[in-house]
């Protein structure tokens, strides 16, 4: 049944809302647990809300770790010599990149 999900969910046929992890997460989830045999028509409510708090508790890190670490970013780019700095070593490791290429 997973494989079905997948198959629409890659042909964009299946409808779905915004959430915490998107589409594809969601299928993620669901294959982790069927690798588990965990089956899903034993599950009771306390076991439904501790895997509810679980995801709520992971993704939700997750995705503030990044909306802090994209606050940072945006303070750091703002300072003209930083972006300097970065502007540099990034033409550098693209001229690096591009003289391996050259000499293979």
């Amino acid at each position: 049944m997973l494989y079905h999900v997948h198959q629409k969910l890659a042909r964009g046929t299946v409808q779905s809302t915004p959430n915490l992890i998107g589409e594809h997460g969601i299928v993620h989830v669901a294959i982790a647990l069927e690798r588990h045999r965990v089956n899903l028509t034993e599950l009771r409510l306390p076991d439904l809300l501790l895997l509810a708090v679980m995801l709520v508790v992971v993704i939700g890190g997750v995705n503030t770790g990044y909306a802090f670490a994209a606050g940072r970013a945006r303070r750091f780019f703002a300072d003209e010599r930083a972006l300097r700095a970065v502007n540099r070593v990034a033409g550098t490791l693209m001229f690096v990149a591009a003289a391996l290429v050259a000499t293979r």
